[in-house]
């Protein structure tokens, strides 16, 4: 071992590359790049994130306990909802963290479309982790196709509230990063029905589980989609709606809203509804392309 060790550094000593100007490179300035070090060492010191080869061996219910409580002690120490931080978790951990869309959608989502008065009554708590979130868009026959959205929500003038239903296979959310195990609502788009009338997809915080024991809520019906090729962990999930109320006050309503005796009215641009989903797609992208980038030259220069 202190053979290889000792060959290791032998070799490496030897290459022309400049590793920090990598790091600069990397980070975009020395002053990032000493935040990265500095929240390394911090990583590096905690006995909870100390990573051992022994978690190679774990069940993915195992793995998916342990990032859980990896990722409570990170938002402690941290506060996940900082972006920047955030970024650098993804950096740092082999796993996604579980709850990392909660805040990465979640919570970016519930703070640019919510009315003040809905933030007043779910901000507080989603930052303190008492109401857990997910972002449920994608459906199983449609994606970035938008306007295609099947699920539906449509107002019952009688009781104040929207009823939320999947009408056929296709319309089942599905892939919804955190839905699969630990999210206690959803924010789900879905078709706006009122007298019949479609007035296109709108935003709708949803609770889907109870909060002390999990168990779905009456016409839920979600599950986990298992094990994938990365990010074994993390709990990607499916949803589906059979007849679910909520009251009218859930319809995220900062650009658009229905009132009591059921007229919709907008204002703004409602399309920044779909902003959280293209910001998540060009993080990933963009994350992918600088890895391969800088891996793969790094690797046959050596």
């Amino acid at each position: 071992s202190c053979g290889i060790m000792n060959a290791l550094e032998e070799e490496r000593s030897k290459v022309s590359l400049n590793v920090n100007e990598i790091g600069q490179f990397f980070h975009g300035s020395q002053e990032v790049l000493d935040n990265f070090k500095a929240f390394q060492k911090l990583i590096e010191e905690d006995p909870l994130f100390r990573f051992s080869p022994s978690e190679y061996d774990f069940t993915r219910k195992e793995r998916y306990l342990l990032n859980l409580k990896r990722m409570t002690r990170f938002h402690q120490l941290f506060n996940m909802e900082n972006m920047s931080t955030l970024g650098l978790a993804m950096l740092i951990f082999q796993d996604q963290m579980p709850m990392t869309l909660h805040f990465l959608m979640f919570l970016q989502v519930l703070r640019h479309l919510a009315s003040d008065e809905q933030l007043e009554k779910w901000l507080e708590p989603a930052l303190r982790i008492e109401l857990t979130g997910c972002y449920a868009q994608t459906e199983f026959g449609h994606g970035s196709d938008i306007q295609s959205l099947e699920t539906t929500a449509t107002f019952d003038h009688s009781k104040d509230e929207f009823i939320i239903n999947s009408p056929k296979l296709s319309s089942i959310k599905c892939w919804a990063g955190d839905l699969g195990k630990g999210a206690t609502h959803c924010m789900a788009h879905a078709q706006l029905i009122i007298n019949g009338n479609n007035y296109g997809v709108q935003t709708f915080l949803i609770p889907i589980r109870d909060p002390i024991t999990y168990t779905p809520l009456p016409g839920i019906r979600v599950g986990d989609l298992g094990p994938k090729i990365a990010w074994i962990a993390k709990d990607n999930g499916y949803i589906s709606f059979d007849n679910v109320r909520i009251p009218r006050f859930n319809m995220l309503a900062r650009y658009t809203k229905v009132s009591r005796n059921g007229e919709f009215s907008k204002t703004g641009n409602p399309k920044v509804a779909y902003a959280a989903m293209m910001f998540v797609r060009t993080l990933i992208s963009c994350g992918t392309v600088s890895y391969t980038h800088l891996t793969l030259p790094t690797i046959y220069s050596v």
